[in-house]
């Protein structure tokens, strides 16, 4: 607030015992709004929270990964301001929800000015492993200038076949590919590709993170492509 000249407006809540991986967007959309983050228990609002909600005077909230929290501590921070939950499908990863919907529902949010808000192409796109959540703090610079990028999650699960050959691999899970699928740049004959618009990717890792075979789906996922027809179905590139 003192290097803005203003106090945020905004809060960004976390359970502080919620897994690690259901975290990490957080650190992104911090750095891109400039709301702070603040810590809750799974059953209660702690005093050190309680004074700094309080000081911010009526803020929005925007709580990620509620599915970790508790009734009661969802009703003690709507006594601070509006409470919004940013979650993605239920389920997975015990109770904090599914990492991978709970990213991709952090990069479609948006409730004003705050948030992504990103369904259609044209964005920056930040790429880390589930399994290496420090990754996510380390990566919120590339939020927070040029093309403004949300951070999405790859699973941390190692297909036989390329377990073999390319050591840890981080798949890209289903649910990422709609998402990228459904925001993919798309050119026509009456549009050239050199007309539009273009999503761009930052990899966090090197090969033990993501694997080379994943790095290349993610560039043919995020590579301008002829307009899809209406019957055709959103597909995974296939690796050797």
């Amino acid at each position: 607030g003192r290097a803005h000249g203003v106090a945020p407006r905004q809060a960004i809540v976390l359970a502080d015992d919620a897994p690690p991986a259901l975290t990490m967007p957080a650190a992104g959309l911090s750095a891109e709004s400039g709301a702070p983050i603040l810590l809750v228990g799974s059953h209660s609002v702690p005093a050190a929270t309680d004074a700094a909600l309080a000081g911010l005077q009526r803020p929005a909230i925007y709580v990620i990964g509620a599915a970790a929290l508790g009734a009661r501590v969802l009703a003690e921070l709507a006594q601070f301001g509006h409470v919004r939950r940013i979650e993605g499908v239920p389920g997975g990863n015990g109770a904090g929800g599914n990492p991978i919907q709970n990213a991709i529902a952090v990069a479609r949010f948006a409730d004003g000015a705050f948030g992504w808000g990103i369904h259609e192409p044209g964005h920056g796109l930040v790429f880390a492993n589930a399994a290496h959540p420090l990754d996510a703090p380390a990566a919120a610079s590339l939020s927070a200038g040029g093309d403004f990028g949300p951070l999405l999650l790859l699973d941390d699960a190692n297909p036989p076949a390329q377990a073999s050959r390319l050591g840890p691999a981080a798949p890209i899970p289903p649910a990422l590919v709609r998402y990228l699928d459904d925001i993919k740049p798309a050119y026509s004959p009456q549009v050239p590709p050199v007309r539009g618009v273009y999503n761009h990717g930052w990899l966090i890792g090197d090969e033990r993170a993501i694997s080379a075979v994943t790095q290349a789906e993610i560039d043919s996922l995020l590579e301008i492509s002829p307009r899809a027809t209406a019957t055709e179905e959103p597909s995974l590139p296939l690796a050797e």
